[in-house]
This record gives structure tokens, sequence and C-alpha cells, in this order.
């Protein structure tokens, strides 16, 4: 599962599309085709599941922009104030993707 590994750390969704295509490019052969039965049979075997995403986000409160206008200035301030750079503030959350298309359905390790 290095390649579901490497997807991971790249943060994109491991899709059953995408595991039933590799599977197809990597088996040598021409005439094998993964189905729904060989896919359900290899993620038991790799001890994988497939989750269902419940939400995508939750809805922003009236009063998000001047909390967030001043949560930026909080922030601007406790870098001038410390000399931090700007390429030493990022955020942490491995789920801020915003902009991505985001799977309805995707593998991942059974936990």
């Amino acid at each position: 599962m290095e390649l579901s590994l490497q997807r991971e750390i790249l943060e994109l969704t491991v899709t059953c599309k995408w595991v039933m295509l590799l599977a197809e490019a990597l088996s040598g052969q021409n005439d094998f085709q993964a189905s729904q039965g060989w896919l359900q049979k290899f993620l038991q075997r790799s001890n994988l599941t497939l989750r269902r995403r419940t939400t995508i986000s939750q809805k922003l409160p009236k009063d998000v922009l001047p909390k967030l206008m001043d949560f930026v200035i909080y922030v601007r301030k406790l870098q001038m104030k410390n000399s931090y750079s700007s390429d030493s503030i990022y955020a942490c959350d491995k789920d801020s993707r915003i902009g991505q298309h985001i799977e309805k359905i995707s593998v991942l390790k059974r936990v």
C-alpha cells in the first residue's frame, strides 16, 4: 500500500475507481478487469475500508467576517512584534482543502 501512503502524503483522496484502475495497470494481464467483487475482497485482504463523507463544512456564523479580520490583525501584530517571517506562519489543519473536489466515498486504512 505504498502508493496509498504517497497519495495520503500528497493529501489526495484514494477512491475505489483509483484502486481499480491501478490494479488493472499493475496486473500485467490484458484480460484482467477489477470488478466490484474483486475490490471488496482486496479491501478486506488489505485491511482497508470505505468511508463516506458526512459533511463538507459547517455553516459560517453571520459575524464571520469581522471575527476573521480581527484574527488576521491579531496574527499580523504578533508577527511584527516577534519579527516572524511570513513563511513561518502556516496552517496545521490537515483537512484544510479549500477549493478542492471532495470525493463522496474514499478508501482508508481500517482502525
